[in-house]
């Protein structure tokens, strides 16, 4: 390692915001059956914070008066990102992920340039704690077909399959599958040249294995539900439903079984994980990080 303890801040500008694809991609798997524990908890949620309003009078009186004396100031709150590195190799990578801040959109519409910030704080190999900090302006552009034209698609491969590995690694194979067929599908749609195609190719061929084993273990993980769902023990082969088969026929879906939420089934879903999966999926990690 060239660095230990390291650890990444990035600013941005009021008119964006961060994101998170690993989030914002997950597909609910939660059965319906769940919906009325989950108002109950959205209820008692509720209470706490009506409690926290009340005691936080007081307070919100202070704040009035700093709020009078700022009456004539725009203030904004500025975007903070923290992430843990740890050691740090040659070649590391992480991300930062961004969009624009549509509630600040109105305020911020006639800005040319976007400023951006990342403190890097880390211990050299002598003990001894630096500080490094990188900042950079961006010009903005409203031309969709110069964006396309600046698209780097060794970001949008190595950035696609991190999402790809963190689904995975959490047992959402759904949204995981989903994910890397949308990405695929926007690298494809905006490649303009040869090295672009050349990346989009490199980059299914190296997810294509992953998503193989994804299905597979769908398949095992349907297999393992049919006997729960009253079919009995002498199955056929015209009873397996298999939703990912195209141009086959196939039977109704059994009903969904009951599951007490999406975090469980994600957790039963790494406990039968195999090896040569698990390993499949630290390595595509590993390596989108370099």
């Amino acid at each position: 390692s060239i660095a230990t303890n390291c650890q990444a801040k990035m600013i941005l500008h009021p008119g964006l915001k961060f994101h998170s694809t690993v989030e914002a991609a997950q597909i609910n798997i939660v059965d319906d059956a769940n919906k009325p524990a989950a108002q109950t908890k959205s209820k008692k949620l509720a209470a706490v914070q009506e409690e926290k309003a009340e005691s936080a009078t007081a307070v919100d009186d202070d704040n009035a008066t700093v709020a009078a004396a700022n009456k004539d100031r725009n203030i904004y709150k500025v975007p903070r990102s923290v992430q843990d590195c740890g050691n740090v190799f040659e070649g590391s990578r992480i991300f930062f992920e961004y969009v624009i801040n549509k509630e600040q959109k109105a305020a911020f519409k006639s800005l040319k340039q976007l400023p951006f910030q990342t403190q890097i704080e880390y211990s050299k190999k002598d003990g001894s704690k630096m500080l490094r900090v990188i900042s950079q302006t961006k010009e903005v552009t409203l031309d969709k077909q110069k964006v396309r034209q600046n698209l780097d698609f060794n970001v949008l491969a190595k950035y696609g399959t991190h999402v790809t590995t963190e689904l995975a690694a959490k047992g959402d194979y759904e949204s995981s599958r989903a994910w890397t067929s949308a990405n695929t599908t926007f690298m494809n749609k905006n490649a303009i040249n040869k090295r672009q195609l050349l990346t989009l190719a490199n980059y299914a061929q190296e997810n294509v294995a992953l998503d193989h084993q994804m299905q597979r273990q769908l398949h095992v993980e349907r297999d393992l539900m049919i006997p729960e769902q009253g079919f009995g023990q002498d199955l056929g082969d015209d009873v397996a439903f298999n939703p990912l088969a195209s141009g086959v026929p196939a039977a109704a879906p059994p009903s969904k079984p009951s599951v007490s939420s999406k975090k469980k089934k994600m957790k039963n879903r790494k406990a039968v994980r195999n090896d040569e999966f698990s390993s499949h999926i630290y390595n595509m990690k590993k390596k989108s990080h370099k």
